[in-house]
């Protein structure tokens, strides 16, 4: 039997408090630590914290390109970090890119069951990749 529990670090990245904090409280009773950013830069400080320890990134598709820093600094951070995507709607340009490249997203609004189902795969996926690396 497949469990959505972890004891990861996931950073939550989106601008909208109430995403955060819904997010932050599912992923947390699953077991998960949380750290949250509002903005790519934020994120971007929080990755450069030495000793921080960050296994998945859960960044709203929106913010991806959005500020300055976008989705190219977090991957300059940290270039092996899995990244899943929050989108709002499925008729947005940023989902149909999310489609076509086949990146892992979930669409708002989401349930507990949902997100904790999609970061459990892409840890598990980034994990298995990292191993056959090895």
């Amino acid at each position: 039997m497949q469990t959505n529990s972890g004891t990861e670090t996931i950073l939550i990245v989106d601008h909208e408090v109430a995403i955060r904090s819904i997010a932050h409280m599912m992923l947390t009773r699953f077991g998960y630590s949380v750290v949250v950013a509002d903005s790519a830069k934020s994120a971007l400080e929080l990755l450069e914290w030495p000793g921080l320890e960050v296994d998945l990134a859960l960044v709203d598709v929106s913010l991806a390109s959005a500020d300055d820093v976008g989705l190219s600094g977090i991957h300059a951070a940290r270039p092996n970090l899995p990244i899943l995507f929050l989108a709002s709607s499925v008729r947005s340009e940023e989902w149909e890119i999310l489609r076509a490249k086949r990146l892992p997203y979930i669409l708002k609004p989401f349930t507990s069951l949902a997100l904790t189902k999609s970061v459990r795969s892409v840890l598990d996926k980034s994990e298995g990749a990292a191993s056959q690396a090895l």
